[in-house]
């Protein structure tokens, strides 16, 4: 299990920020930590041909690694130098180090200058400022002997943010930005592409992207684009390759891991997204619109290829998107029946589908909302791209449009068309044919009070009637063609239908109709008799002498309808004759025979009068024994279980049994087996019943508490100092599951280590005993916390960042 930020925007919509959250600090008086890398937030490496020997059998290169560094982290600064690995594979596949004979074997480098990345600010848009990435270059000229074999040249460096949604364990996994230069590469004299632009400093949330990061290459070489897995390296401190934060280059060799992805994203999907953000191949172009807020890693490729379709090479960038919230300045907007993803300009966007059905009348409703709004230019066009309507208004005008003929119209909003900032709404209408509800039901059985039936005729020109919404008079509901209803009371009863076809047309119909059945049920009459042989019964003028089931209708005079049904079921005694009773009872049972209890085994004989009949004398031969029964028993009356886990149940049967039944099943995987396994979340007392040969039953009852653990826990990264409805300032442990009698322990500290606050046996979920952090400065405050679940403790450690 794992402490996580939250992934949708309805964990903590109002306190992501543009920050990027940087565990790096010093715990005072407890504990320290190294300074790690988590604020590199993305590299990528290329490599520059420069020239062979005399005799080709050497080829130099010039190496550029480019860093990006979070400037608003708070971590360490750039490495000055930095140390960088150079590999080369051998031919079992493994990779084998290349020193620097120049340099006492490691290629040491000093970084270039630091630039800092522009913002590209969007007129339309309110975008957080509180952002800052700046990016320096590490340069070195390398000389290698041509092979057979690929070079890797290496940068690693732990460690990534711990706060980013799309990978397991993010504060842990660091980083190994690499270029590969191929045998082809180097017999070729080959440079490699390099990225045409920087990286982007952030993102918004439910705005559409274009983000460029296509390549250029002097050698004119095909390139492919594509999304791709990061690698890792490194650790959050320590000895060893998978543990230190800088790991040696001459034994940290390759092959490098690559990073996980967590539930729900892979190196092909790395955000989600509605549309889902992908990347052309062919143009290096990023869309797709983002939808939750936070932090993703990114890995993008470029794969070049020669004049023969081989590869050459391939090069990458290892880069941190930040998915923040930008507010939109205008938007331009219609009333519509529904929303579509269709193509405009060659992108993505959200269309408003408008129905007309059977009206050739359209009425646009402009629902458009901005503090600047200043005019509004509307444009219709028929499936042929004719244009048959054009208005321009000043203001928020509604007006009514005709359209001549059944079809598809597109149209466009336009809101302050020409200025810096206008937005569109693309909205179509679908002029349909003529659709009408319709309905009937059946009284030819309206004698009684009881059900009716109802039957559609809904018309529907060139398309078929597929949902139905019935009302009647608010007494219930239904979604049937031809549904069936009885009303609770006589009188005026308003039925409505609405109904729609196939097309996505509407219509609705309201019929009063009158229920008034003048009888409020057929009489019954049933009669049942048991009668001694020999006797008779009349019924209705009929004499009945034997065993028979009859029945007859009887007519109300008055209104024609029936009046009674009378149904007969007589049973006759045979004659007199000794009865055998031969019977077995469970252990502890009397039988009770003819107002007589029997309790002891034996043979009995009794002479009575039929107790059924009241006829005939019977002799009856009793004989009585009683059966020896399993016994079952558990080990203790009461278990504590960990919640969704396999436990097989402890029990042990002595004795023979035909059938055994547990109930209730839930969470059993077999419910007729004498051991089960369990597995649920739900707090049972479970009953197990054994059914002997002579179907006694044995049972016994056990009681399991299951003790829900929390999968994962969620915690803000950033809140406010600030008060309001809109703002969280609350910083307390959250999981979706269920999370009885869980408890946690927290203490907050200053970035001098001064306890800031601290409380002890806090609900998990409770947000009343929230820290909050009205007043408090800005800035990054640790926290270390205890989770005390059933079975064990939770210890988690971590920072939480307070702005204003």
């Amino acid at each position: 299990m794992s402490l996580q930020n939250p992934t949708s925007p309805t964990d903590w919509p109002s306190v992501l920020s543009a920050r990027l959250i940087i565990l790096v600090s010093c715990f005072l008086t407890f504990s320290s930590y190294k300074v790690t890398a988590t604020h590199i937030v993305g590299g990528d490496v290329t490599y520059k041909f420069v020239s062979f020997n005399m005799d080709s059998t050497e080829v130099t290169f010039d190496i550029t690694f480019n860093m990006y560094r979070d400037t608003e982290s708070g971590g360490a600064q750039f490495d000055n130098p930095a140390g960088f690995g150079v590999y080369r594979e051998t031919a079992n596949g493994s990779w084998e180090y290349i020193p620097n004979d120049n340099m006492f074997g490691n290629y040491n480098v000093n970084r270039g200058l630091i630039e800092q990345i522009p913002i590209i600010d969007d007129p339309c848009r309110r975008e957080p400022e509180d952002v800052g990435v700046e990016a320096t270059v590490y340069e070195f000229r390398i000389t290698l002997e041509v092979s057979d074999f690929d070079y890797l040249i290496v940068y690693q460096r732990c460690c990534r943010n711990p706060t980013i949604l799309n990978l397991i364990q993010p504060g842990a996994t660091g980083v190994a930005f690499s270029t590969r230069i191929t045998s082809a590469a180097q017999r070729l004299g080959n440079s490699s592409p390099i990225f045409a632009e920087y990286p982007p400093i952030f993102v918004c949330a439910g705005f559409p992207l274009d983000v460029d990061v296509s390549g250029e290459d002097v050698d004119g070489n095909f390139l492919r684009y594509s999304f791709c897995t990061p690698s890792t390296a490194g650790g959050r401190g320590g000895a060893g390759c998978d543990n230190a934060t800088t790991p040696d280059p001459e034994d940290c060799l390759p092959p490098f891991d690559e990073v996980r992805f967590s539930a729900g994203f892979s190196s092909d999907n790395p955000m989600n997204g509605d549309p889902v953000v992908t990347i052309n191949p062919f143009t290096g172009i990023i869309t797709g619109v983002p939808d939750v807020l936070g932090q993703y890693v990114i890995g993008m490729c470029i794969e070049e290829f020669d004049s023969n379709g081989e590869i050459i090479g391939r090069v990458s960038r290892d880069f941190q998107f930040n998915v923040l919230e930008c507010t939109k300045e205008l938007t331009a907007a219609l009333k519509a029946d529904g929303t579509e993803v269709g193509m405009a300009n060659g992108q993505n966007v959200l269309v408003d589908v408008i129905k007309a059905c059977g009206d050739s009348l359209v009425f646009f409703e402009n629902q458009s909302v901005g503090a600047q709004l200043r005019d509004f230019t509307w444009e219709i066009r028929d499936s042929l791209d004719n244009e048959i309507f054009t208005r321009f208004d000043l203001s928020l005008e509604n007006f009514t449009v005709s359209l001549p003929n059944l079809g598809v119209y597109n149209g466009t909003l336009i809101a302050n068309r020409g200025t810096d900032c206008p937005d569109t709404a693309f909205f179509r209408i679908d002029r349909l044919p003529e659709m009408r509800t319709d309905f009937v039901y059946d009284t030819s059985f309206m004698c009684y009070l009881g059900p009716l039936d109802f039957t559609d005729m809904t018309f529907a020109a060139r398309a078929d009637v597929i949902e139905w919404n019935w009302d009647f008079a608010g007494e219930g509901t239904s979604d049937l063609e031809q549904p069936i209803f009885e009303f609770t009371s006589r009188g005026q009863k308003n039925v409505t239908l609405i109904s729609r076809d196939s097309n996505g047309c509407i219509d609705t119909l309201s019929r009063l109709i009158t229920y008034n059945p003048p009888h409020d049920s057929l009489l019954t009459e049933s009669i049942d008799l048991e009668l001694c042989f020999g006797e008779s019964y009349v019924w209705y003028g009929d004499t009945i002498t034997e065993s028979v089931v009859m029945d007859q209708i009887i007519t109300y005079q008055t209104t024609g309808c029936d009046s009674v049904a009378s149904n007969i079921k007589t049973l006759f005694s045979s004659e007199a004759r000794d009865v055998p009773f031969d019977t077995i009872l469970c252990p502890g049972e009397v039988l009770t025979f003819l107002g007589t209890d029997y309790s002891v085994a034996g043979e009995y004989r009794d002479e009575t009068r039929s107790e059924r009949f009241d006829c005939d004398s019977l002799f009856h031969f009793i004989t009585l024994r009683y059966e020896d029964q399993p016994i079952i028993e558990f080990e203790n009356d009461m278990l504590f279980v960990e919640a969704f886990d396999d436990f097989r149940i402890p029990i042990s049967i002595t004795g023979a049994f035909e059938e055994a039944k547990w109930t209730p099943s839930i969470g059993l995987d077999c419910e007729d087996c004498p051991a089960p396994t369990v597995n649920s979340g739900t707090d049972t007392t479970y009953r197990l019943e054994l059914l002997t040969e002579t179907n006694c039953r044995v049972s016994n009852e056990l009681f399991i508490d299951f003790i829900p653990i929390p999968d994962s826990y969620f915690l803000p990264t950033v809140i406010s100092s600030k008060s309001g409805l809109d703002i969280n300032n609350e910083f307390f442990v959250q999981t979706v599951d269920w999370a009885r009698e869980v408890l946690y322990d927290i203490d907050i500290y200053d970035r001098w280590g001064g306890l800031m606050h601290s409380k002890t046996d806090i609900n998990v979920n409770d947000e009343s005993q929230a820290w909050r952090a009205i007043g408090v400065n800005p800035g990054a405050y640790v926290y270390v916390i205890t989770v005390k679940e059933f079975f064990e403790s939770q210890f988690f450690s971590g920072t939480v960042t307070v702005i204003e």
